[in-house]
């Protein structure tokens, strides 16, 4: 069957879905909460959020090309950190929950991340024991609480979407041309193996690979 909508990045692929369903309280996402059960996430309110999140980084001075790293287990916010890094033409470097402090320190040193984006303490624990080895990381998002004196900026995701969504606003038109004008060809993640045979290898995956991909199982 044909593509609903005409796309060649996945920047393209989200704002037109976005444009599609905005205003149809249509559910996108849906997640368990422990104890109080499943929640919806509407697109109205993932654009928003996405948005918001790309403004922040767009703010910290994440630009095209530059990668933004990701260590945090399968969660709403971790497709919210994929789509808003996309959205300003970076790309995301996804980390395994499961590797160790030297390992995490060494796929940031290797990627040149500038942010990195983590969700539960135990995670946040392992980036603030090897911050100090990682001189290129400038700010370290927390999905839960953060830590008292940090050896490295931290940000709640809340501030950081609230900082972030004044900041879209603000810049709407610059951040809007910079989603539309990314290419297939434009590096989309940069995937990193396990590392169980040696150091991790990180692999560059393009819009063209997702978006073949997605086009296919169309």
């Amino acid at each position: 069957m044909p593509a609903q909508v005409e796309f060649d990045t996945i920047s393209q692929l989200f704002r037109r879905l976005c444009k599609r369903y905005r205003g149809q309280n249509r559910p996108v996402l849906r997640y368990k909460d422990r104890g109080e059960g499943w929640h919806d996430i509407v697109w109205e309110d993932l654009e928003d959020r996405v948005q918001a999140l790309a403004g922040y980084l767009h703010r910290q001075g994440v630009r095209k090309g530059d990668r933004v790293a990701l260590l945090s287990e399968n969660r709403p916010e971790w497709a919210i950190s994929d789509l808003g890094t996309q959205l300003i033409g970076a790309a995301n470097a996804s980390i395994y929950t499961s590797l160790p402090p030297s390992k995490v320190a060494y796929i940031l040193r290797d990627s040149g991340a500038k942010v990195c984006i983590v969700s539960v303490p135990v995670q946040r624990k392992k980036v603030e024991e090897i911050a100090d080895e990682c001189p290129e990381l400038e700010d370290v998002i927390v999905m839960s609480e953060t830590a008292d004196d940090p050896p490295v900026p931290m940000t709640h995701w809340d501030d950081a979407l609230e900082d972030g969504r004044a900041y879209w606003t603000e810049h709407e038109d610059e951040l809007v041309d910079i989603a539309e004008g990314m290419a297939p060809d434009d590096m989309s993640a940069l995937i990193y193996t396990s590392g169980t045979t040696g150091k991790p290898k990180g692999v560059v995956l393009t819009n063209r690979n997702f978006c073949s991909n997605v086009k296919a199982a169309l």
